[in-house]
């Protein structure tokens, strides 16, 4: 889906309260209501457009239901898209470094879990 709304490369921002520098190995994390909500927002509302179109459609034949499938999942990805576009910066979406590895740490261990809007939010 990002190649959908991005087509080359981009780079990612990620919020660095603990300065870590260029080359060290980092822990990053998201919270979970930002993932949530991204997964309902890019995945189950353009399907559920898509069902909904096509069961809109059946009514009046197959290929009817068939362009408006199409037409409420093209819907749903532009919505998507501005949604997309207008909360990208939100705290909530945002990726954050809670953790540096030290050189000689080479097993990777449970962290304290993120919190509920932002991983790097201070409490």
């Amino acid at each position: 889906m990002a190649r959908l709304f991005r087509p080359q490369a981009a780079p990612h921002r990620v919020d660095n309260p603990l300065a870590a520098q260029v080359g060290q190995r980092v822990e990053v994390a998201l919270s979970a209501q930002g993932v949530l909500t991204s997964a309902v927002w890019v995945y189950l509302l353009p399907l559920s457009a898509l069902l909904g179109g096509a069961l809109l459609g059946t009514r009046w034949g197959d290929g009817i239901a068939l362009v408006c499938a199409l037409l409420g999942w093209g819907l749903a990805l532009g919505v998507t898209r501005w949604w997309a576009t207008h909360h990208a910066q939100s705290a909530a979406f945002q990726p954050c470094i809670t953790r540096i590895f030290s050189d000689d740490d080479v097993t990777l261990r449970d962290s304290s879990p993120c919190q509920p809007t932002s991983p790097c939010s201070k409490n």
